[in-house]
């Protein structure tokens, strides 16, 4: 587990539909990937883009 996404873990209600969306915290290679393996997710995490 990283520290890379905010929140570390959470809960979805089993046969629920789920919407998860990542915000990577500056994160680069390979911490932007994101995977569920056993719902066959995976995705690249969108870098976050903070404004200056």
């Amino acid at each position: 587990m990283t520290d890379f996404y905010a929140p570390t873990q959470f809960t979805a209600k089993a046969g629920a539909p789920t919407t998860l969306v990542l915000h990577g915290k500056d994160s680069g290679g390979c911490a932007r990937a994101f995977t569920i393996p056993a719902l066959g997710v995976q995705e690249i995490a969108k870098r976050t883009v903070t404004p200056t």
